[in-house]
C-alpha cells in the first residue's frame, strides 16, 4: 500500500530541481520566486514560473530550520506543472522534530506525483515516538486524524475519520492493534482495522534526519 501524500522532503527536492533550470532573469537565481515573476515569465528552454515563493534552509548550532511558502505555478518543459498555494516549516533539534504543513498542491511530475491534495497537518517525534494530527483533503474523500505510535504501540493508536463522496463521515477509535469500533453517525457497525504505516511513514520520514539530499 502506498500513502495518499507525498513525502516533503522528496517535495522539496522537486522544487528545488526545477528551481535549477531558471535563468537570472526567469525567474531569477536562487530558490525563490521573486516579483519579477509575479505576472509569469519563460525561459529560452521553456520553463515557465509565475507567482511568489519562499525558501528557506538554515543550519545553526547543531539545528536546522527548512520551510517552502508560496503561491505559485511552475511548469517544465515537458508540461509537468507544480500547482503550489501551500506552506510548510519543519525544524530539527538534537532531540526532537516538528514540522506544520498547511494549503494545496497539484504536482504532475515524478517522483512526487499528486493529483490534487488540501492538508491542515502538524507533527512531533521525540524520544523514539511519533504523533501527527489534522485533516487532508483528497479526491477520494476528506479524513481527520490524530494518531501516535512508538515502539510499544508500532501500529499507532488515536482517532481516525473519514468522510467518503456521500460526505458522510465513519469514525474510529483505533487501538495499537489497528483495530477499532467503527460508528457511522451514530451507528455501530462493529470493528474497523486499518493499517495507517504508510501514512505516517511518509510524514514522519522527513523528521529523521535533517541531510535531505538535494539536486
Amino acid at each position: 500500500m502506498q500513502s495518499p501524500i507525498p513525502r516533503l522532503d522528496d517535495l522539496n527536492q522537486d522544487y528545488l530541481a526545477l528551481m535549477a533550470q531558471g535563468t537570472s532573469s526567469c525567474p531569477g537565481l536562487g530558490n525563490n520566486i521573486k516579483d519579477n515573476a509575479v505576472y509569469g515569465c519563460e525561459t529560452d528552454a521553456g520553463m515557465y514560473f509565475s507567482g511568489v515563493s519562499d525558501y528557506f534552509n538554515e543550519t545553526r548550532d547543531g539545528q536546522t530550520y527548512r520551510s517552502l511558502a508560496g503561491d505559485f505555478l511552475i511548469r517544465d518543459t515537458l508540461g509537468n506543472t507544480l500547482d503550489w498555494g501551500s506552506g510548510w516549516e519543519i525544524f530539527f533539534a538534537q532531540n526532537a522534530s516538528q514540522f506544520r504543513w498547511l494549503g494545496s498542491i497539484v504536482w504532475s511530475g515524478m517522483p512526487a506525483t499528486v493529483d490534487g491534495i488540501s492538508v491542515t497537518l502538524s507533527g512531533v517525534q521525540e524520544q523514539g515516538g511519533f504523533q501527527v494530527s489534522g485533516g487532508m483533503k483528497l479526491a477520494q474523500g476528506t479524513v481527520e486524524f490524530s494518531l501516535r505510535r512508538d515502539a510499544d504501540c508500532p501500529l499507532a493508536e488515536g482517532t481516525l475519520s473519514m468522510r467518503g463522496p456521500d460526505k458522510r463521515w465513519y469514525r474510529t477509535d483505533l487501538d495499537c492493534s489497528g483495530c477499532g469500533p467503527l460508528d457511522f453517525e451514530g451507528q455501530d457497525l462493529g470493528q474497523a482495522c486499518i493499517d495507517p504505516t504508510p501514512l505516517l511513514d511518509a510524514l514522519e520520514a522527513p523528521l529523521t534526519d535533517a541531510d535531505w539530499d538535494t539536486p
